[in-house]
């Protein structure tokens, strides 16, 4: 088949990723280098698919049945990590309050902290919805790459936050 050819079906049948990855492997074995940026798109569209249904299956699951949060905490824990080495700070300045609490509930987003490295201030996110359990680093500590700065729980019951349902402990 031809480029012409493989065109023209995936005009007539968008969204086939299974045409659309044929044409990808047509075109890294024609050692065309839009192969394997097109596989790579079709790679991060999958996985965000399966993230979004991974992530109702779970609500779904939890709204159906109680789970032992402390097991799945023990094997799978929140931990936030510090991405980078240098200075950690709990604060946007030192006479401010910190960014989080012992308490406090997180969304991914949430920044939980900065990393100074080689003057550069990273804000950290924590990564993942849950309530802090555990601050590990006292603000102003060295860190290094992958160490945990904070720990977090999973929530226990579902709470709404407009269009987002968490958990939230008992």
């Amino acid at each position: 088949m031809d480029e012409h050819s493989f065109l023209e079906r995936i005009q007539s049948t968008p969204g086939d990723i299974d045409l659309l990855r044929e044409y990808a492997h047509w075109l890294v074995t024609n050692k065309d280098p839009r192969g394997k940026h097109l596989i790579a798109e079709l790679d991060v569209r999958v996985a965000k698919a399966q993230l979004i249904q991974s992530e109702y299956d779970l609500f779904q699951m939890r709204s159906v049945r109680s789970c032992d949060f402390e097991w799945l905490d023990s094997i799978l824990p929140l931990n936030v990590m510090s991405p980078v080495e240098g200075k950690f700070y709990c604060a946007p300045a030192p006479d401010e309050l910190p960014f989080i609490k012992l308490g406090d509930f997180c969304f991914p987003d949430t920044i939980i902290g900065i990393v100074e490295s080689l003057k550069v201030f990273h804000k950290i996110p924590a990564t993942y919805s849950g309530i802090v359990d555990e601050i590990v680093v006292t603000p102003g500590a060295s860190v290094t790459s992958g160490e945990i700065l904070i720990k977090l729980v999973r929530p226990q019951k579902p709470i709404s936050h407009g269009k987002q349902s968490n958990y939230v402990q008992e």
